[in-house]
């Protein structure tokens, strides 16, 4: 098994370059929309395994009266946001009951309208938020951001990525408080929103920085691997990098198991 300390790891440049490589015709030759799906898929199985769901009875007279697991989805408005809207759909396929903040939609791209199309088809709700637009939203809560906090059990970091550039900026500031004082488990996607792809966490007003429960590296680990903690579960959603792109990027041979879109790496 692959170890934090010895794996190979991308530079914020080289996995910018990575990631055009993939999605050019003489390249990886891979759409967008494909490599989105791909990650959101790997996100949620991640999800799954360091947090299998559980149904809980919330009343003694009818077995169809449960309560699953809740988990609040942080999405941004860029790759890593679509990434997150992908692995909420999975996830609610999976026994989940999601709920998503996403208070920068993108509604000029089809790509992105068509997301949250696929959100309300399957009754995900949204957090209702000052200033956001409801229209063509199915369901939503309205909650503050600190109360969708309280009542979840699992807290996915989909904000921000690898081309992310300080400062923070609202609406995603208040987010960024709050990951760094919950006690629930927080899953970040690809980049703990936030951090330096390069050095790791950034101290945001002094009030300290938080540290992801679970890290899924996308495509390839970034250089953040350096600065996760012993007790961070770490996993690489990458099942689509073949072996020449491995040799051609200095990739290590990621080995998944079965059906398995993701890998654990060891500590």
């Amino acid at each position: 098994m692959l170890r934090n300390s010895t794996i190979k790891l991308l530079s914020s440049s080289r996995a910018a370059q990575l990631d055009r490589f993939l999605m050019s015709a003489e390249g990886g030759g891979f759409s967008i929309d494909q490599l989105m799906e791909l990650a959101g898929l790997a996100v949620a199985q991640a999800v799954y395994k360091a947090y299998p769901p559980q149904k809980v009875a919330q009343s003694s007279k009818t077995e169809s009266a449960v309560r699953r697991d809740k988990v609040l989805i942080l999405v941004g408005p860029g790759n890593n946001g679509g990434d997150g809207l992908v692995a909420a759909r999975h996830l609610q396929l999976l026994g989940y009951d999601c709920l998503v903040f996403y208070p920068k939609r993108n509604t000029k791209s089809t790509l992105y309208t068509g997301l949250v199309q696929q959100m309300n088809h399957f009754d995900i709700s949204f957090l209702k938020t000052p200033g956001t637009d409801s229209e063509n939203l199915k369901k939503f809560e309205e909650l503050t951001l600190s109360s969708a906090f309280k009542k979840s059990d699992i807290i996915i970091d989909a904000i921000f990525g690898f081309s992310y550039k300080p400062p923070i900026r609202e609406p995603f500031h208040e987010a960024i408080q709050l990951l760094t004082s919950t006690n629930k488990p927080v899953v970040s996607v690809d980049v703990p929103s936030s951090w330096n792809v390069d050095n790791g966490p950034v101290d945001i007003d002094s009030n300290g920085v938080f540290m992801p429960s679970v890290l899924v590296s996308l495509t390839a680990p970034k250089g953040v691997v350096k600065s996760i903690s012993q007790s961070t579960r770490h996993f690489v959603g990458g099942r689509f990098v073949s072996e020449a792109l491995q040799n051609e990027f200095d990739l290590d041979n990621i080995s998944y198991i079965g059906t398995d879109m993701v890998a654990e790496v060891s500590n």
